[in-house]
């Protein structure tokens, strides 16, 4: 069983079940990522983890559509040079899939409205590197 799957699948059943967001569907490769986004209106993203800075990929490919959908990253990572990385290739926020689920609902209303999000403890060594 594929673990990323997995989680995909349980972010998508648990935003399902809430009143403020509707999804579009779970998709597990960029290429499907690509498809969805060709025929759909979507508004917001959520990235996991993905092989071969793909993820990376997705972002700076969605950032530079014509009325981007906003892009929230959702990673294990602890790396803050992941993070940065992320950013540049133009996500609007930044989750470890360890956080809670209100968290979650909470940044991505941030981002729809507008804002951007990276974890506080990390704020001072992403304006470092």
């Amino acid at each position: 069983m594929d673990p990323q799957r997995t989680f995909a699948d349980a972010i998508a059943a648990w935003l399902g079940n809430e009143d403020d967001a509707a999804v579009v569907k779970a998709v597990y490769s960029p290429q499907s990522a690509r498809c969805v986004l060709a025929t759909s209106r979507v508004d917001l993203i959520l990235v996991g983890d993905l092989p071969d800075r793909a993820a990376l990929t997705l972002c700076m490919e969605v950032s530079a559509r014509e009325c981007p959908p906003r892009v929230i990253v959702l990673s294990a990572s602890t790396d803050v040079g992941h993070i940065v990385a992320a950013i540049q290739a133009g996500a609007d926020a930044w989750v470890r899939k360890n956080e809670s689920g209100e968290h979650l609902l909470d940044v991505m209303a941030r981002v729809v409205r507008g804002e951007t999000w990276v974890p506080p403890s990390e704020l001072g060594q992403v304006f470092r590197l």
